[in-house]
């Protein structure tokens, strides 16, 4: 069975949300055991590139989506993509699932436009993602897993609204991905008219692996650091921390890049 605490929540969202920004994927499902059977528990939609969020073939994705989470399939004595990784711990990705027999949801698949999809064990369960459109050149797609326990701290010690996952290249910082509270999503939308947040825009910065700021810092030290942002003197985005409510920046070292929660209230 699968180790770990169960996702749940703001986790939960977070760590489906943050796996499609760094696979590419347009959706991510998490499957538990629930009294002997494998049932999605919290899935993620994002809007396929280049398209509309009102396309086709976001509808079609939502459609399949919706019919997966009326799917079950039993943790014992299914030889299934889901059954398998949740016992035996080994991802499993499918290059054309429309072609394969394995899969259960094949003629699902196959009717929704869905190409590519992995399963791999994730803490309690067992995390799907796939593509549409266009399948996968090489798999596994090579991703960072994201920092669950620093992400779970984020939201329910810290009282994060959002977290951004920074990762270095080339001597520099810059986001591989985000999620934002929908709640604090929303009051931004109601309050500024756009649908940029804090996270949107700090894609736009590529920070020093070598600086004094305190992703470096916190990278280069191996230590938290906490950051409130008025009094801050080494933050490159402190004027766009104040335009979004942010109050105050947590940043802590994970394997693979920093995990940055931020407080705004």
């Amino acid at each position: 069975a699968a180790p770990g605490v169960r996702l749940t929540g703001s986790t939960l969202a977070a760590a489906l949300k943050m796996r499609c920004d760094t696979s590419g994927a347009d959706y991510a499902m998490y499957w538990v055991n629930v009294d002997g059977e494998l049932t999605v528990a919290g899935h993620c939609i994002v809007t396929p590139a280049g398209r509309a969020a009102s396309s086709e073939a976001k509808r079609r994705l939502d459609r399949f989506v919706a019919s997966s989470e009326e799917a079950k399939f039993p943790v014992m004595g299914c030889k299934g993509p889901i059954s398998t990784v949740y016992n035996l711990g080994t991802p499993i990705c499918i290059k054309d699932a429309a072609a394969n027999e394995a899969l259960a949801r094949k003629a699902l698949a196959t009717e929704y436009g869905v190409e590519s999809i992995c399963f791999v064990p994730c803490e309690g369960g067992v995390l799907e993602f796939g593509t549409t459109g266009t399948a996968w050149k090489d798999l596994p797609p090579s991703c960072p897993e994201m920092p669950k326990r620093e992400i779970r701290k984020a939201f329910e010690n810290l009282g994060a609204s959002f977290v951004i996952f920074w990762t270095e290249e080339d001597g520099e910082y810059s986001v591989l991905a985000d999620y934002a509270l929908q709640s604090w999503a929303d009051e931004l939308l109601a309050r500024r008219g756009d649908d940029k947040t804090f996270c949107s825009e700090s894609r736009g910065f590529k920070l020093s692996a070598t600086g004094d700021g305190p992703v470096a810092t916190a990278a280069n030290l191996g230590v938290e650091i906490h950051v409130e942002v008025e009094e801050s003197t080494t933050m490159r985005r402190k004027a766009l921390a104040q335009e979004f409510g942010v109050k105050a920046l947590h940043f802590m070292p994970v394997p693979g890049g920093v995990l940055e929660a931020g407080v705004t209230s």
